[in-house]
């Protein structure tokens, strides 16, 4: 499967600080000792394609590509954990999906995020070299985003190189806000060196 893939490629590449399954039990009170589970988050990850090497060449970094929580009020004491020595065995299928990262830029940094358990969409722009997020439209997708930055007259890739932003930025970002009425647009900025 693909996500075993990128698991197991993460492992070679020794990316062990980026949490695959993280499960949180309780032990029960009584001379049994069982451990329960009574919550898990399973992360999936996939190749991302990036331009982030020095001499120009593209390459793969590993990011999350599905995000799934297990959550119960009555404590579980059988609970399959992902197991990578045995790839058939999956992982376990009272998971619901809780959030899908959609998609990422060319440096690395997701776009979009989706949740399919209440629509919810998140997308993002970068800037400051792309360095931080400096937009998060809720109830928005990419593309819906990148068309208001084209009717503003904004072109969104000069706007994601810039080292600082402007007035006149922070003015048009006013102005795309006013564009997406069925979205809730944040806008953030930053101060260097401080």
């Amino acid at each position: 499967t693909d996500w075993l893939n990128s698991i197991l490629a993460m492992k070679r590449l020794n990316m062990i600080e980026y949490p695959v399954e993280v499960i949180k039990t309780v032990q029960s009170q009584d001379a049994s000792a069982i451990e329960y589970v009574v919550e898990s988050k399973l992360t999936l990850y996939k190749p991302v394609t990036t331009n982030l090497n020095s001499n120009g060449s593209n390459y793969n970094l590993y990011k999350p590509d599905k995000e799934y929580i297990y959550t119960s009020r009555t404590p579980k004491s059988s609970f399959n954990e992902v197991n990578l020595s045995s790839p058939t065995s999956g992982y376990y299928s009272g998971y619901y999906l809780n959030n899908s990262f959609d998609y990422y830029d060319l440096f690395g940094n997701v776009v979009q995020i989706s949740n399919p358990n209440n629509s919810l969409i998140k997308s993002y722009v970068w800037s400051y070299q792309y360095q931080y997020p400096v937009v998060e439209a809720i109830n928005c997708t990419r593309s819906q985003l990148e068309s208001a930055f084209t009717t503003n007259g904004v072109n969104l890739n000069d706007f994601e190189k810039r080292s600082l932003l402007s007035n006149e930025d922070i003015t048009n970002l006013l102005k795309i806000n006013s564009t997406l009425p069925s979205s809730l647009m944040k806008i953030y900025t930053y101060k260097p060196l401080i």
